[in-house]
């Protein structure tokens, strides 16, 4: 059986406890998480034979908003939705849901125009990975 799709945008590491436990180890950065879901769009196939990742108009980090590409992912449940894209297309959009402040803070946005029902299966197969993530944990980097 192969290993799941995943999208991870947290780090974890075995805790020093050595009972299995994981210890929380820190966000990984957008540029990296945007990587992973590149992967998993191009999983993605129309029925006219293109993959989403090859469909994609643009996919922006949101640091237009913020300074610097080297931002981290924000910290919480992370979640994909689709919607209009304003005058044309649809919109992606991933964001990270803090229970903390019952507050959801965007952190990347996906933009196509293609047909509603593929934009919909994209976002659908985005949480999958995305919450394959939390079953499947990244080790931080060495």
């Amino acid at each position: 059986m192969s290993e799941p799709v995943c999208v991870n945008t947290d780090y974890w590491k075995k805790s020093s406890s050595g009972n299995g436990v994981l210890d929380y180890a820190g966000q990984r950065p957008v540029v990296d998480v945007i990587k992973d879901v590149k992967q998993v769009l191009a999983t993605i196939v129309h029925e006219d034979g293109y993959t989403a990742k090859e469909n994609v108009e643009w996919i922006s980090d949101m640091t237009e908003y913020e300074e610097g590409s080297d931002r981290l992912f924000p910290k919480g449940e992370p979640f994909a939705v689709m919607m209009e894209g304003g005058s044309e297309g649809y919109l992606i959009r991933i964001f990270a849901y803090s229970r903390s402040n019952n507050c959801a803070k965007l952190a990347i946005a996906i933009k196509y125009l293609s047909d509603r029902k593929f934009c919909y299966r994209i976002a659908e197969t985005l949480n999958e990975a995305l919450a394959n993530g939390s079953y499947f944990p990244m080790e931080p980097p060495k």
